[in-house]
């Protein structure tokens, strides 16, 4: 009977680790393939509404430029790019660069694979919110300054070219995020 009682708590205990690896790596590789330029714009419109238009911590007769960055490589060291157009971006090339990243050793460096540059005239809010960062566990964009949930990170190594309206992907205007026709 003691023999089936701690057979049966091994399974058990076997079953939760199972589930929660698999739901930790399962959600994490999803949310890596779905990458793709209209995934990036939806994840970012979220994060604009989350930390600035819903909680007014602007002024909505600005415009305010968003520009997005991917990991690229220079010799060996990982730095973030300004993406200038999304739509016409190769996330396939990109997905092949961060799975080498993680799995390969290469490319290294405290530098996130994707982020976000929001250029807010009065400075951010809250520190790290203006240099959100993608969580492939949370499937969505993140601000730097949340280490402290264990989702917070690094945005690029220095030198990284600072978000201006001429190469901004994205813009807020009037409440909501809309693409930049330029």
């Amino acid at each position: 009977m003691f023999k089936r009682i701690v057979v049966a708590l091994i399974a058990f205990f076997a079953l939760i680790t199972m589930y929660g690896f698999a739901d930790h790596y399962g959600s994490r590789y999803a949310s890596w393939r779905a990458l793709s330029s209209e995934h990036v714009f939806d994840a970012a419109q979220q994060y604009v509404e989350r930390e600035y238009i819903n909680t007014k911590s602007y002024d909505a007769s600005e415009i305010i430029p968003v520009c997005v960055y991917a990991v690229t490589c220079d010799d060996v060291w990982a730095r973030l790019a300004i993406v200038d157009d999304p739509d016409q971006f190769d996330f396939d090339a990109l997905k092949r660069r961060i799975w080498a990243r993680r799995f390969k050793g290469t490319c290294q460096g405290q530098t996130a694979n994707l982020g976000l540059h929001v250029l807010h005239s009065q400075g951010s809010h809250r520190p790290g919110d203006d240099l959100p960062i993608w969580n492939f566990y949370g499937d969505s964009f993140t601000s730097t300054r949340d280490r402290h949930w264990f989702f917070g990170g690094a945005f690029s190594v220095e030198p990284w070219e600072r978000c201006s309206i001429d190469r901004a992907a994205y813009l807020i205007e009037n409440g909501e995020l809309v693409r930049n026709p330029n």
